[in-house]
């Protein structure tokens, strides 16, 4: 069994082997209403957000994202997120792109839905890194 570390001081480690075992840290929980999610729940993975009575969920910046990943960031570089309705009655959470970022374009509006009692897996690919003109297109 080979152990890696990442050793960015993020804090995560890998066993690659079978199964594969992550450390990740603690999920990022949300009471219910309108949040601006934080550069560490999407670098993290994992965000719970109580989604009863509707509330939107906006991400964070292209430039403040991109400023997170390890540098040089690159065109194509891709962060993963879990996004877990934790609703205990009805209500959505609606996805909003952060400044510089968008939803690719053959997504409807839908796909910008977390549905009560669901989850959604999110992707964010950067398109530019670029000081300046950083830009990424969200995938769900």
């Amino acid at each position: 069994m080979i152990n890696g570390v990442n050793s960015d001081s993020r804090d995560q480690a890998v066993v690659v082997g079978n199964p594969m075992v992550y450390n990740i840290p603690q999920p990022a929980s949300y009471a219910s209403g309108n949040q601006s999610y934080q550069i560490a729940d999407i670098i993290g993975g994992i965000i719970v957000h109580d989604g009863t009575g509707g509330s939107t969920a906006t991400l964070p910046s292209a430039a403040a994202l991109a400023a997170a990943l390890p540098q040089p960031a690159r065109n194509g570089d891709s962060i993963g997120c879990l996004i877990i309705n934790g609703a205990n009655t009805s209500g959505t959470i609606t996805l909003a792109a952060g400044t510089g970022g968008t939803f690719d374009a053959n997504q409807g509006g839908g796909s910008r839905i977390v549905a009560f009692g669901s989850s959604k897996y999110v992707t964010i690919r950067f398109s530019s890194t670029a000081p300046g003109a950083q830009a990424y297109t969200i995938y769900s």
